[in-house]
């Protein structure tokens, strides 16, 4: 990558695994941290007051644990680094500036054209990184860098195939022409990988370390987090489960949701139901999962309703004497890839 953040372009693996574990339980003792890492007490000690006078960590209020003087615990600043995240979908583009502890501290989106080109695109994404960072009033310096959500797999030449409304991503060296048009660091993941991270490094990594998030958006997919790093598979494009469920016929999507004039609305969630069902079936076969999120661009009433049904129905498949996954409706609704797309840099420079 060409582009550098200075704020962590020094930093050594040892202050990443600090970072990652002040992360991963929001507020942590020096001693529990030297378990976790294997680091010694006295190095956790030294590389820990690095980070302070970085800005990434800070020292919280003393925890009482019985007899003698409290110690102080680590936790992350806030406002030590920043983050940008776009989301490029079929007909709305969003950005989103999260801050080190994965906070949204700034949002919006704008309808796009279908038709624009690439420099057009890329020209609209300009002015709404540089407005945001002047609405949401950080320091540049402070940007760790941009994460880019599509709505796409990877080609034979791991080319970006995107959605035909976005065709002005496709067989372009996007990486390197992303690069030139910002001074971050940038980083590229499809919608479905963008939502999974940021609904596991915001808010839930504590709890689980194995977790399934699938989009019900223009089409259906899956993105998973597999003890604790996103897994993507050989060729870049695992949780295609879209492909069971062929474009032209019936399938859970939003798109279908709102094009099958002929089915009434619970005809639509009783089928779709029994379509999601054999998606969790996969899931758990293949994965494993602890937990399952189901989000993307439905109504959140309809989504309810999906997640009531499925909630039933999935102690059945498991056998009995084993665990099931716990099953969520996302609390970010559609702005799931674009709250992952902000902690896509985090994720690359401090949990990888």
């Amino acid at each position: 990558m060409d582009n550098q953040s200075y704020l962590t372009n020094d930093l050594t693996a040892n202050q990443r695994k600090i970072i990652s574990a002040v992360s991963k339980y929001r507020v942590i003792s020096r001693a529990r941290i030297s378990e976790l890492t294997g680091l010694t007490p006295s190095a956790v000690t030294q590389l820990s007051k690095s980070l302070i006078n970085l800005g990434l960590l800070r020292e919280g209020s003393r925890q009482k644990c019985g007899r003698g003087q409290p110690p102080i615990p680590l936790e992350i600043n806030p406002e030590g680094a920043f983050s940008l995240g776009v989301s490029i979908e079929p007909n709305f583009i969003a950005i989103s500036i999260s801050n080190l502890s994965g906070l949204i501290v700034h949002h919006e989106s704008t309808p796009v054209d279908n038709h624009q080109s690439l420099d057009e695109m890329i020209e609209l994404i300009q002015t709404l990184v540089s407005t945001g960072i002047v609405k949401a009033k950080i320091p540049k310096a402070k940007v760790l860098g941009i994460g880019f959500s599509l709505a796409g797999y990877r080609g034979a030449k791991q080319n970006w195939v995107c959605v035909p409304s976005l065709q002005c991503l496709n067989d372009v060296d996007l990486v390197s022409i992303l690069n030139d048009a910002f001074d971050y660091p940038v980083y590229i993941e499809n919608n479905v990988n963008a939502s999974v991270i940021g609904e596991y490094y915001s808010h839930i990594k504590k709890d689980f370390s194995t977790i399934v998030f699938i989009d019900i958006g223009f089409g259906i997919g899956a993105g998973i987090i597999y003890d604790g790093v996103l897994f993507k598979g050989g060729f870049n494009n695992a949780g295609q489960v879209g492909l069971s469920f062929p474009y032209g016929k019936e399938r859970p999507s939003y798109l279908d949701f709102v094009s099958r004039k002929e089915l009434s609305l619970e005809q639509w969630i009783t089928r779709s139901a029994v379509q999601i069902e054999q998606i969790l079936s996969s899931c758990i076969q293949w994965i494993d999962p602890q937990l399952i999120i189901l989000g993307g661009s439905l109504p959140k009433d309809v989504a309810d309703k999906l997640i009531d049904i499925l909630s039933l129905r999935i102690g059945s498949l498991v056998p009995v004497d084993a665990n099931s996954p716990k099953l969520i409706l996302s609390p970010n609704g559609e702005r799931s890839s674009t709250l992952g797309a902000s902690i896509i840099p985090f994720y690359n420079e401090f949990y990888l």
